[in-house]
């Protein structure tokens, strides 16, 4: 709305944001930074015109550079106007996000009081779609205030645990390295004892050896500093191309000076600390003791500790724990990424369509146009079997309420995430049916209201059987269980599955995006082409993405995958670093 720019404050990086009251014809756009640069960086770019689906916008201006949007997950490259108009759009949509800039004298529990009023009051005054929660059929759907973050509030948790896994596999990788140098750094002082031995003995002082042993500690931590920042600046840009480039955008390798030179000190401490405290000691002994040939235990005799094998031994643990870590956070996006299909999760073609009658409420022409896609798609050549899913795999799929007679005079109320489905959806993804049936073309407007629930909630409220049993909804319509499947299905790889109940496609009216699923023995973004043209044919749909569900998966787990990629790679690192450890420690022994 021509609030957004205002609210946040930006300024342009090439002509102006457009306010509250600009207006235009044809209606104003602002494009990225990025897409900016796409374009050659004109300095006349305002006010030049641009075509996006097929209609004209005029460039007011250019985004700041770092500015890709408000979340995270979703790099935005141009923002256009939005007329406000609801029409056709059910209250059940909660697609748009409301942002807000508190006054100086408010904070954010008094924007929640507000937003808490003004959610009691459309609970009121519409009470079928802003009523109802897990916690009961009447309680208002309250909306509520937070501080802003880049992070949507839904994946912050999942946010902060990958930070703490790739913080702690960085921790562990620096405390490597740290006990990398002091093991060289002993065994490097205890090779020399009888060099600082003979010096004491031609009248060297103390102070001096210990000076000259804490300069030479010093130029080596100086030395490895260097080379650190060095691979660092390397690997900042090296890391980036591990990625998509969308999800590359996601990774800030930018130096932050501060942490580098906390890095430094930690260095020129361990160097210090690590070359005096050896010498000092050899430098106490007695010259003629440390002058005999069998002086090579006298640093480790005179420390009191077996310094060495404890770093050695040391260094190895760390580097032990770090694989072991990546080896289990591989194999578990291995299983992610697999989403429960192992190798058939690369013969899945995705095409998410608008069909329609979707805006107009038409629930009668969008299931027209869904049957007749789907008979069009099968005889595209390559292409097998075909569904229609609300909300794919990995997805975050819409929750809702039920109540359930779990024993004679008990009734339970229950959350579970729904999705809607067309009859063919569990053979394209061949999930197994467990217990009783999937949907059947019987399954219509007219005929009983079914409905198929997956293991857990099955398991957890109807053991040992499902079918048969009664689910009702929030305004109290009666659901029978036909079928239970199974549910492998994780929105993370923190998360454990969830209740989960599918509707008819046929039964249920769903008013918004589809999935159109399809199944095929080749390579599926071979066949995405074909698919897109076959869908126009069948009609005036809207045509939003093409994909296959592997991209799917991979795109969905990109958190994730950015943390194992980044664990795995400090592995190798502290692997490297305990090998040149070791064989530095073995060879001075």
């Amino acid at each position: 709305t021509g609030g957004f720019f205002p609210t946040l404050g930006l300024t342009a990086a090439a002509g102006h944001l457009p306010g509250w009251d600009d207006r235009g014809v044809p209606p104003l756009a602002v494009i990225s930074a990025r897409l900016w640069g796409l374009f050659g960086r004109p300095a006349d770019i305002a006010g030049r015109t641009i075509s996006i689906g097929g209609r004209e916008y005029r460039v007011a201006g250019v985004a700041p550079a770092r500015f890709t949007g408000l979340q995270l997950a979703r790099v935005t490259d141009v923002w256009i106007p939005w007329d406000g108009g609801v029409e056709g759009t059910a209250r059940g949509d909660r697609r748009l996000s409301l942002i807000g800039r508190l006054r100086h004298d408010a904070d954010v529990a008094d924007a929640q009081e507000d937003a808490q009023r003004v959610s009691t009051r459309l609970a009121e005054q519409y009470p079928a779609t802003n009523r109802g929660t897990r916690s009961g059929d009447n309680e208002p759907r309250l909306m509520t205030a937070e501080p802003y973050s880049w992070i949507e509030p839904a994946a912050q948790q999942r946010v902060l645990l990958a930070g703490l896994v790739i913080f702690g596999a960085a921790l562990l990788l620096l405390t490597s390295a740290v006990v990398n140098a002091a093991s060289v750094l002993l065994s490097r002082t205890a090779a020399r004892r009888r060099d600082l031995a003979v010096m004491t003995a031609l009248g060297a002082t103390r102070t001096a050896l210990v000076r000259q042993a804490l300069a030479e500690g010093l130029s080596i931590a100086l030395a490895g500093t260097a080379l650190g920042v060095l691979t660092a600046y390397w690997t900042a840009r090296a890391l980036p191309a591990l990625f998509s480039p969308e999800h590359a955008e996601m990774l800030d390798v930018s130096f932050d000076w501060t942490l580098i030179g906390g890095s430094a000190a930690l260095a020129c401490l361990t160097g210090a600390v690590f070359a005096i405290a050896p010498a000092w000691q050899i430098i106490r002994t007695a010259g003629v003791e440390a002058l005999r040939s069998d002086a090579a235990g006298i640093a480790e005799r005179a420390a009191g500790l077996p310094l060495r094998p404890l770093a050695v031994v040391g260094q190895i643990c760390l580097s032990t724990v770090l694989l072991m870590a990546a080896v289990l956070l591989v194999r578990a996006l291995n299983v992610a990424l697999d989403a429960g299909l192992g190798a058939d999760v690369r013969g899945v073609a995705i095409a998410l369509i608008r069909p329609p009658g979707d805006l107009e409420g038409n629930m009668v022409r969008s299931l027209d146009y869904q049957a007749r896609a789907q008979q069009l798609v099968r005889a595209i050549p390559g292409a097998g079997s075909t569904g229609i899913v609300a909300t794919l795999p990995l997805g975050r799929s819409a929750s809702s309420v039920f109540r359930v007679s779990t024993q004679p005079g008990v009734t339970e109320t229950i959350g579970a995430d729904v999705n809607f489905v067309s009859r063919s959806y569990f053979g394209v993804f061949r999930m197994p049916i467990l217990e009783g049936r999937g949907f059947e073309a019987g399954d219509g407007p007219r005929s009983k209201l079914v409905v198929v629930v997956n293991e857990v909630l099955a398991r957890r409220y109807f053991f040992p059987l499902a079918m048969g049993q009664r689910l009702l909804d929030s305004t109290g319509t009666e659901l029978e269980i036909v079928g239970v499947v199974r549910s492998d299905r994780h929105r993370t790889l923190q998360q454990s599955p969830e209740p989960a109940v599918y509707f008819p496609l046929s039964q249920r009216a769903y008013y918004g995006p589809l999935h159109l699923v399809v199944r095929t023995d080749s390579d599926p973004a071979v066949l995405l082409p074909s698919l897109e043209a076959t869908l126009r044919s069948a009609g005036p749909v809207q045509i939003l993405r093409m994909t296959t569900l592997e991209a799917h998966l991979a795109e969905s787990l990109t958190l994730d995958r950015v943390a194992t990629t980044l664990v795995a790679t400090c592995a190798v690192w502290a692997l490297l670093l305990a090998t040149a450890g070791v064989y530095n420690v073995v060879g001075d022994a």
